[in-house]
């Protein structure tokens, strides 16, 4: 919904600049959404941006969930109210597969990226670790730069280092 908000409605961030975020929220521990906003409404202005994105965005959600576990709590056990809660999974499934499927069609602008995908796909249905699947993507995809271009430039060890990141995230 941001996506479509953000870039396509407002014009507030291109769309690279929309899939660079969402890649640098993943990567930091916290919720992706609100990260997202917060950098938008900085990007639109400033500190100010920032504190009302953070209040736009926070305020709604804490009201509807507090409505909602009442609600629930309220009325959940009554039949009628049941069938409300059925409807919810499958409906926040769909939004979430649109998403994923628009996102992923811009996120993909070549075989060498579908490549790592499907790579990842693979890694994580055999249970390998995130960090691990991040720090062998982005090697697969640096050293799959440097072999299609000849190794033209070399490879700068801060690449390397990029590469290593997520490691971190292995320290339980």
């Amino acid at each position: 919904m941001m996506e479509n908000e953000f870039v396509r409605k407002k014009k507030w961030i291109t769309e690279e600049h929309f899939l660079d975020l969402l890649a640098a929220a993943n990567l930091i521990p916290g919720p992706n959404a609100s990260e997202t906003c917060y950098h938008v409404g900085y990007v639109r202005a400033g500190y100010t941006g920032l504190i009302v994105a953070g209040l736009g965005f926070i305020a709604p959600a804490f009201s509807f969930s507090l409505l909602f576990a009442w609600i629930y709590v309220t009325y959940g056990s009554l039949p009628q109210i049941e069938g409300i809660f059925y409807l919810l999974n499958p409906l926040v499934l769909a939004i979430v597969l649109e998403t994923t499927w628009r996102i992923g069609k811009a996120s993909f602008n070549g075989w060498k990226q579908i490549l790592i995908f499907a790579l990842a796909v693979v890694a994580k249905l055999l249970g390998v670790n995130e960090a691990i699947i991040l720090i062998g993507g982005g090697i697969v995809g640096i050293l799959l730069h440097h072999v299609l271009n000849n190794w033209e430039n070399g490879l700068p060890p801060t690449q390397l280092l990029l590469a290593f990141l997520p490691l971190p995230a292995l320290a339980d």
